[in-house]
């Protein structure tokens, strides 16, 4: 680009510039001169009339160019002296920008008075101008705004950076000096655009430059140029007040232009069909409970309901769709973990199997075919097994928000923690693939196997302690026997609460649940009679009871309170929806939930225990969004958090993301402490209400994080795919 004066102002737009003019008997005019403005040729800016009033020009509308006479006084000692100010649209230059540009202002006096021959009348004589006073400038390009192509709304970020969508055209730049002969825009890594990203076609359009973002973009900075001299947003003292741009979102939002960009093109299963008189039932069409997971390479997969086709799925973008499971009623809710990667992905579906055979009562048994329960699909042995069933309180839609853990495709165990909406607690349950699964034939009774489980808190009932392993029942006119993994179901006792906390009556419907470094479980849940986010740690892999006494398991448990501080305001909370938990690569928890302010509530682990007995201990929790989001999820990549939620139904920006990111200054003081980042992705889909999923993709080259949302029919993805590095 153009080599700028560096101690030359920089300008755009109107700008105005103010001076002094004396003169030891009166100054009669102000005259200007600037090179590639008018022809470079002088003019009259101001002219005394015989009065000795002022007619000021006002050629701005016109010309671009307006004076103003500010103020003057006659003093008997030095004279006339006459404020003024020039007002000048620079854009209106001859090339819009320049460098090196010389406004130049000189003032002229009436001439010496004398009087005529006749000695009747003053008659001046030739004037006598000043010399031209030189204000030297650079006129450059200046952005004022980035708006997405406009059929969309624009939501900055919270950063003030601007999400932007990959292949989108018709976005535009405004602002001041752009509409030169040869504008340039590209997205740069650096502030000064020495290294650039990606280049885009670009128009100027009237005042403004509409853009296109290439299939190739990544974040960073706008770096725009016109008739190869810079846009100086980004390069600016960011913090002096002339360049802030303060709003309701921020107070310290600056002129920097920095872009993140999306990608939305995705979406789950393909057109593949049914089969038979089922042929025109697309399969990953129209799909109830939808939910997301990620194997270990960056693929995602996504677990659906086909209410059509009575049955359960999992795909992947744009393949076919997987059978898991099918009944004569139709199956509900589902979630999905991935773990592995390639051909040794192993991925377990869970979902609600909502059956019981032939409305008759009598036929609540644990027999498969007469009444369903929570299911478990392990992809590796191509079996399901069965954690806790419907046939104990004969309730439909029993169990909800149910979420899985794994360590990796090594450890046969999977963990899952639910929602008992019968007792309103929280239970946890896991399932050994070794053994136990529905069709193994080294089970004997398989098709009446039910896991054992945990009753962490809550409200519970006779069978949460109920020692069922050789239960006896009729079924088809055959005696049979429940098949168990363990020999009793446990009820957590006050014994296993810690810090004065005890059993509540009712949690809060959500939970979240993973796993530490040794396989302990962990899980995070709403006590929503005492208005606390709780926790529950494990001291085991599989911390369940393996005896006839319940106490054997519940040892394996202790219960603790996440905000201790009295002082914090969430410290108690009406609510604490959406509640998400995991654990980072150093070891630490992760905790997200929406309180009854309808605010994204975030604490983390201020240690990282890894024997289970170990007390957690949190630092202050941080609201990191506001407006009541809905359907929460969060992942982790190393130490950063990613979390993901829906607010604004039925729009185009719905969908929404939180992440740390430590290079942030976001209260503008020249430091980097870090900080949230969260914005609305540009979507080409509207968003609907179901369950949104968030990934971060283990290597951040091609994309940093994945959001499933569920549009017009489809479960869909969109990538931020950020700047190639991860944050």
């Amino acid at each position: 680009g153009a080599l700028l004066g560096a101690d030359d102002p920089k300008v755009s737009g109107k700008i105005t510039i103010g001076g002094t003019a004396n003169d030891n008997v009166r100054v009669d005019k102000l005259i200007a001169k600037i090179p590639g403005f008018k022809g470079g040729t002088e003019f009259i800016i101001a002219t005394r009339n015989n009065d000795n009033s002022w007619t000021v020009i006002d050629n701005m509308e016109t010309e671009g160019w307006a004076c103003e006479i500010v103020s003057e006084s006659f003093d008997k000692d030095i004279g006339n002296i006459v404020n003024w100010k020039f007002h000048w649209d620079t854009a209106k230059i001859e090339n819009v920008v320049a460098k090196n540009v010389n406004v130049q202002i000189k003032a002229a006096d009436r001439g010496k008075a004398t009087l005529d021959s006749n000695k009747t009348k003053v008659i001046y004589g030739d004037q006598k101008s000043s010399d031209f006073v030189i204000y030297k400038m650079d006129v450059v390009p200046y952005i004022t705004d980035v708006k997405r192509n406009t059929m969309y709304s624009t939501v900055r970020a919270g950063s003030g950076a601007y999400p932007l969508l990959r292949s989108e055209a018709g976005n535009v730049l405004k602002g001041f000096n752009l509409n030169g002969t040869n504008p340039s825009l590209a997205i740069t890594s650096d502030k000064k655009g020495a290294n650039s990203v990606v280049t885009m076609s670009s128009t100027v359009s009237g005042s403004n430059i509409t853009f296109e973002v290439p299939n190739t973009a990544k974040d960073g900075y706008l770096h725009l140029t016109v008739d190869g001299i810079p846009a100086l947003n980004n390069m600016n003292k960011r913090n002096a007040p002339y360049n802030t741009e303060p709003s309701v979102e921020s107070e310290y939002w600056t002129d920097d232009r920095y872009v993140r960009i999306w990608e939305d093109t995705d979406r789950f299963g393909n057109d593949q069909t049914g089969t038979g008189n089922m042929s025109d039932v697309e399969l990953a069409k129209n799909i109830v409970y939808p939910a997301m997971s990620m194997s270990d390479d960056g693929t995602l997969y996504a677990s659906y309901t086909n209410y059509g086709m009575h049955a359960v799925y999992y795909t992947t973008v744009g393949g076919n769709s997987t059978h898991v499971f099918n009944a004569n009623d139709a199956p509900e809710e589902t979630t999905i973990l991935v773990t592995g990667s390639g051909s040794d992905a192993k991925v377990n579906v869970a979902f609600l199997a909502n059956n019981q055979n032939g409305g008759n009562y009598a036929n609540w048994t644990p027999y498969r075919g007469d009444a369903g329960g929570l299911y478990l699909h392990d992809s590796y042995r191509d079996r399901y097994s069965r954690m806790e069933l419907l046939y104990h309180d004969r309730l439909f839609q029993q169990f909800k928000n149910f979420r899985l853990a794994r360590k990796n495709e090594q450890s046969g165990i999977v963990h899952s923690a639910y929602y008992d909406i019968d007792t309103m607690s929280i239970h946890y349950s896991n399932i050994t693939f070794e053994r136990n699964a529905i069709g193994d034939s080294d089970v004997i009774g398989d098709s009446s196997f039910e896991a054992t489980w945990v009753n962490i808190d809550g409200g519970s009932d006779e069978h949460d302690t109920k020692g069922f392993a050789g239960y006896n029942y009729s079924a088809s006119g055959e005696n049979r026997t429940v098949v168990t993994d363990g020999k009793t179901n446990i009820c957590l006792g006050n014994e296993q609460f810690t810090g004065g906390l005890s059993r509540t009556s009712a949690t809060g419907e959500y939970v979240g649940i993973d796993v530490t470094a040794n396989e302990y479980p962990v899980i995070a849940y709403f006590d929503s009679v005492n208005k606390m986010i709780k926790l529950a740690r494990a001291n085991a892999k599989n911390p369940k009871s393996n005896s006839l006494d319940s106490s054997n398991g519940a040892n394996n448990w202790k219960i603790q309170r996440v905000i201790t501080d009295s002082s914090d305001r969430n410290y108690t909370t009406a609510n604490g929806n959406y509640i998400n938990l995991q654990i980072d690569s150093e070891g630490h928890v992760h905790i997200v939930f929406v309180n009854g302010r309808g605010e994204l509530v975030y604490v983390k682990s201020t240690n990282k225990p890894s024997d289970g007995n170990t007390a957690y201990t949190f630092g202050k929790s941080v609201v990191i969004a506001e407006n009541s989001p809905m359907n929460v999820s969060m992942t982790v990549r190393g130490e950063t958090p990613y979390v993901g939620y829906l607010s604004s139904l039925g729009s185009y920006d719905g969908l929404n993301t939180a992440f740390w990111d430590k290079t942030l200054d976001l209260d503008n003081n020249g430091t980097e402490e870090g900080g949230w980042e969260t914005m609305s992705a540009p979507l080409v889909h509207t968003v609907a209400n179901n369950r949104a999923c968030v990934e971060a993709r283990p290597d951040p080259s091609e994309w940093e994080s994945a959001h499933a949302y569920y549009s017009v029919g489809y479960y869909r993805v969109a990538y931020y795919i950020g700047n190639g590095e991860g944050h």
